[in-house]
């Protein structure tokens, strides 16, 4: 009976969020945030005394082994029948030397914690899904997760990074998944705007104390250095790793948040200041416009959410001189828009060893390279050669892959947003004062925090 509490819980916080949310601005296309914009499912989870995942099936036989996995559209529209062609051949593949049938469903971007959460509380979710890694540890809180150490190899876990497992899918010692992609941006900028204050590809910004700097400059000129989206999550609008490369983690590990420390309090003064300034657009406070004003010529630079892939997908349509910046540095590190994408295994999958099997066959490091390569992503393996390398933007990014750290580790990362964007728009828009809003923001993140660890006990 716990677990159709946590889930009916879960599910509420997720719907919460699906209603809440504002998602990369690309409309669902995933992003370094990985976000996306429906609205949310109107399912409900079962609650005690329905029939639900607390169930007991027994284990599937080993002559007869079916895996369903959910994952999501990785190309355009052009590329869905591509895009599904290719995982029915890596499934009949896999089935061919395992005996393990895997059918793979593709589902749309928005609001898939609902969709999933949804689906295992039926008792007819997937056994594998994409996950990022907030709702990774969303997921494992509420209960919903299987643990794949003891399946994996020593070897495939050391093709990986150790701080890429634990910023993503390592909890507690356990593995709860394995890393598919990694998505990191670096700031472009309009080499014709720039010009106007005396910059040049060789004198771009190398930290955000600069970064500054050439906003002011630029607005004693009459241009807006950026369009800063001030209405999408803290993932897709930069906010996160602005904090992470200051020295706040926003909430740490143990659920202490920390937003209202002196590194946090240094970014949200700056994003403020960015609003109150002139630097960005009037608007910028409440449409989140993507790459939209940049790509138009009227912003002079970029913080993309649309990460490694704005260097595949859209920089080939600028019109303009561009050049793509080193990724911003603070006082305590380097940090990039960015995320990690990886599988885990269902609490309700029958066959863990399985499904674990599958996971490893999908990440061995040609066939994943292979995978990241059609969706313009990068490949976790340490290992792995990208064929992005020599695009002009890329290679920076594939030499600076410890630069990732998409969000704050702990699972109430994800439900976090419904509050911060509200709560930052009203510091910005000058509704609160700086203090009034910093303390609200703390406070309701620790509401959030409170709900979420509540569910592992």
């Amino acid at each position: 009976m716990k677990m159709k509490k946590v889930l009916a819980i879960g599910l509420s916080l997720a719907m919460l969020l699906g209603l809440a949310a504002c998602g990369s601005p690309d409309s669902g296309e995933p992003s370094a945030s990985g976000t996306g914009t429906e609205p949310a499912a109107e399912e409900s989870a079962p609650m005690e005394g329905e029939e639900g995942t607390d169930k007991e099936e027994p284990a599937a036989s080993a002559e007869d082994v079916s895996l369903t996995m959910w994952t999501f559209p990785f190309g355009t529209d052009e590329q869905s029948a591509e895009e599904r062609a290719n995982y029915e051949a890596m499934a009949a593949e896999f089935e061919a030397s395992t005996g393990i049938h895997v059918d793979v469903e593709i589902i749309p971007w928005g609001n898939r914690e609902t969709k999933m959460l949804t689906a295992i509380a039926s008792g007819e979710g997937p056994d594998v899904m994409y996950l990022n890694p907030d709702i990774l540890k969303q997921f494992q809180a509420y209960g919903v997760l299987s643990p794949i150490t003891e399946y994996v190899s020593d070897e495939t876990i050391g093709a990986y990074s150790e701080s890429l497992l634990d910023n993503s899918v390592r909890i507690g010692g356990e593995l709860y998944g394995l890393p598919v992609l990694v998505d990191l941006g670096r700031p472009v900028y309009n080499l014709d705007l720039v010009a106007e204050i005396g910059m040049t590809e060789d004198t771009l910004p190398t930290t955000w104390e600069e970064y500054d700097a050439m906003l002011a400059e630029l607005k004693d000129k009459g241009i807006y250095g950026v369009y800063y989206n001030y209405a999408s999550s803290g993932v897709s609008n930069g906010a996160f790793a602005q904090f992470f490369s200051e020295g706040c983690d926003v909430v740490k590990e143990d659920g202490t948040v920390d937003i209202d420390g002196e590194a946090g309090r240094k970014v949200l003064e700056r994003l403020a200041s960015w609003y109150q300034n002139g630097y960005t657009p009037t608007d910028s406070l409440s449409v989140a416009d993507g790459d939209a004003n940049f790509m138009s010529g009227k912003a002079a630079s970029a913080l993309s959410s649309t990460g490694a892939g704005f260097f595949v997908r859209v920089a080939p349509d600028i019109t303009f001189n561009w050049a793509a910046g080193p990724i911003l540095s603070g006082d305590a590190g380097q940090y990039g828009i960015s995320t990690v994408g990886s599988l885990g295994v269902s609490k309700s999958c029958r066959n863990v060893e399985a499904a674990a099997k599958w996971l490893e066959f999908f990440t061995e490091t040609e066939r994943n390279a292979q995978w990241c390569y059609f969706g313009g992503y990068i490949c976790p393996k340490e290992d792995a050669v990208s064929p992005y390398q020599d695009l002009k933007g890329y290679g920076y990014i594939l030499e600076n892959l410890d630069c990732v750290r998409g969000e704050p580790n702990h699972a109430a990362a994800r439900t976090m947003n419904t509050v911060f964007t509200p709560d930052l728009q009203a510091i910005v828009s000058g509704d609160v004062s700086l203090d009034e809003g910093i303390a609200k923001m703390k406070e309701d993140m620790e509401g959030i925090v409170s709900t979420v660890d509540a569910l592992r006990n």
